[in-house]
């Protein structure tokens, strides 16, 4: 029985729409145009070298399941430039710089609108259970495509402070859907977050192998209609 379908966002819904490297550069970009007002003759390389070293330093955390807050790594950020005026304004104004390319370079799969339609139309409880840094993000790149009413709930490892696949994440995700486990299914692209997280405390998933890798796992789809055919099965 299913009740509830929750997604990943990054790589299972929402997609870059320019090259990894090129999405990086336009961060690092963003994000030396706002210290220019504050920073003095500060380079764009001085500040490429601050992000990555600092970006490295704060997923090395991230690697433990527990999450970074982005308004932390930008303060990290400031530390490594020596520059240690922590303005409201400027951090904010930074944290905007960091997830332009997040919200305004990706795009939603082609299938995703339609899947999600279905989904309502099956009278299924929809979730959205993500590692991010920022949240409130997420919630901007579907407001400007129009999916951000499909979601009954989003819940986002910078409010919860755990990253998948951490059971306390998705037993807070079922809760909010006020789901039981075995009447949940996770779909995402990461195996180790979303599939042996989600297994782990009892849901169903789907696995969205969008890298063609070898998996010893019956339930891989290809593309989200794929992952809708798991669903319907599930169904009948």
């Amino acid at each position: 029985m299913v009740k509830a379908v929750f997604f990943d966002f990054w790589r299972t819904m929402f997609i870059p729409n320019i090259s990894l490297n090129e999405y990086f550069e336009v961060r690092v970009r963003k994000l030396h145009e706002t210290l220019s007002d504050f920073i003095p003759n500060v380079s764009l390389a001085v500040v490429r070298n601050s992000f990555w070293s600092i970006r490295r330093l704060c997923d090395s955390v991230r690697e433990l399941k527990v999450e970074v807050p982005l308004s932390f790594e930008i303060k990290l950020m400031l530390y490594h430039l020596e520059y240690y005026s922590f303005d409201d304004n400027l951090i904010k104004s930074l944290i905007s710089s960091y997830m332009y390319p997040f919200v305004h370079c990706t795009r939603p799969r082609d299938e995703l609108k339609s899947v999600l339609d279905i989904i309502h139309e099956l009278n299924l409880r929809v979730g959205l259970i993500s590692n991010v840094m920022s949240g409130r993000h997420i919630i901007e790149a579907l407001q400007l495509w129009g999916l951000d009413d499909y979601f009954d709930a989003m819940i986002f490892s910078d409010e919860i402070g755990f990253r998948k696949p951490r059971p306390e994440i998705f037993r807070y995700a079922l809760s909010m859907l006020d789901v039981d486990a075995n009447d949940a299914v996770m779909i995402g692209d990461d195996f180790r977050a979303d599939i042996e997280g989600a297994l782990n405390v009892n849901m169903k998933a789907i696995y969205l192998n969008v890298d063609d890798l070898k998996v010893n796992f019956e339930y891989v789809a290809k593309n989200l209609n794929d992952a809708l055919g798991w669903i319907v099965k599930w169904l009948h």
